[in-house]
């Protein structure tokens, strides 16, 4: 239809090399993915892009098909689809409130994930930033976020933050038996302007998986 034609003409317009392909229901981005930096060509990747494949972010899955990244956790690939790990993804909720822009979503994280794998080939470190994988990513994210160690300490603000409706005289969850109004009032507000409830909320299921 008409919004498939429109997205064609989009990418096709920014990223010469890619193409749409649609059949049997599904929309795929397929072609060379080519990093430039600063006009300089390093490296292409061959991708498809499954826009009807969703992550836990209902972000499309990109996948590096030419078998040119090691499927091990050290080049931030899935070794069972090669699948790229593009982001963490408690990280990408925090920084990412917008809507969904498929030129946004390749000239972000997408373009970051391949420049960084270009730079890993000419031998220079992964870009600044890097979280861990899995569990421990999640937890150097959350005590990053709340500035608390206690990974059960941030949980405990989970909690709290997943709520619509909070009471400034409750007991503050970073345990020093004050009520939040006297204690840490003024991060839960911060956090509460910075992130949307459904944000929070998917944090903490995140942190209690």
């Amino acid at each position: 239809g008409s919004s498939v034609t429109s997205l064609l003409r989009f990418v096709s317009c920014w990223y010469p090399s890619l193409r749409l392909l649609v059949g049997d229901g599904q929309h795929i981005i397929k072609g060379a993915f080519n990093v430039e930096h600063e006009g300089t060509f390093l490296a292409g990747f061959q991708v498809e892009i499954l826009l009807d494949v969703k992550d836990v972010l209902g972000l499309p899955t990109v996948k590096e098909v030419s078998g040119r990244i090691p499927r091990v956790p050290g080049r931030h690939i899935n070794a069972a689809d090669g699948s790229a790990c593009l982001y963490l993804p408690e990280d990408l909720a925090v920084r990412c409130s917008e809507p969904f822009d498929i030129i946004g979503f390749l000239d972000g994280p997408v373009r970051t994930y391949f420049l960084g794998q270009a730079g890993f080939e000419l031998g220079v470190p992964f870009p600044l930033g890097e979280w861990g994988h899995g569990t421990d990513g999640m937890k150097e994210l959350l005590t990053n976020l709340l500035g608390f160690e206690d990974i059960d300490i941030c949980i405990a603000f989970l909690q709290l933050l997943g709520r619509k409706v909070i009471k400034w005289h409750w007991p503050c969850p970073c345990r020093s038996r004050r009520a939040l109004r006297a204690c840490h009032q003024g991060l839960i507000q911060r956090l509460r302007h910075r992130l949307p409830l459904q944000t929070r909320r998917f944090l903490l299921t995140r942190a209690t998986e």
